[in-house]
């Protein structure tokens, strides 16, 4: 009797979900283009959420200035900001996308297997940042930083959704690295419109 009326809710859900779904097909995507489809699947007014969260239009503003701030052969390393490492769900691994809205820009992080695997595997990753690294580790990676030419650093909060005012640009300088703001979208337009108009 249970298996029966759980089967039955489920059908509702079901259609319901579909019932739903062919409504917002008609009001939000019905004769719009791919991108613009994938677009409506962003933050939207009364959300709390991006549906998607690398479709959030906050992310691909911030890709666009991050391209126009750094020279196109770049090289970028990706790190979660250690401070505010807490959520290891699905949602908060925006940052693989990463490397593909800002193509031609190369992003890297380390233990790539571990970041771009399973869930568990996701939360071995974040680990991997609590822990305080040992001298040996430490030279391991900066070497691997150094022999791959990587001269550009972006830290980010690990939240379900992409937050751009914590994300961090570095460039390394010296050995070090120093902080260098992302440009914003009306310095990009700026700096675009100055381009044209020396062409």
């Amino acid at each position: 009797m249970i298996l029966l009326i759980a089967s039955l809710s489920m059908s509702v859900l079901t259609a319901g979900h579909a019932r739903d779904y062919t409504r917002s097909w008609d009001r939000v995507r019905r004769g719009k283009t791919n991108l613009e489809q994938r677009l409506t699947l962003g933050r939207r007014a009364g959300w709390p959420t991006a549906v998607v969260p690398w479709f959030d239009r906050s992310f691909l503003v911030f890709a666009e200035n991050l391209k126009a701030t750094i020279p196109a052969d770049a090289k970028i390393l990706i790190e979660p900001e250690t401070g505010e490492i807490y959520d290891e769900t699905g949602r908060a691994r925006w940052f693989m996308y990463l490397n593909y809205v800002v193509y031609p820009l190369k992003c890297y992080v380390k233990q790539p297997k571990k970041a771009s695997g399973t869930l568990p595997d996701y939360a071995l990753w974040l680990r991997h940042y609590r822990k305080k690294p040992n001298a040996n580790r430490a030279l391991n990676e900066n070497l691997a930083i150094a022999n791959r030419g990587i001269d550009w650093r972006l830290t980010f909060a690990v939240t379900r959704d992409f937050e751009s005012e914590s994300a961090k640009l570095y460039r390394r300088e010296g050995g070090g690295w120093t902080q260098v703001p992302v440009l914003t979208s009306e310095q990009r337009e700026a700096r675009k419109a100055e381009r044209e108009d020396s062409e």
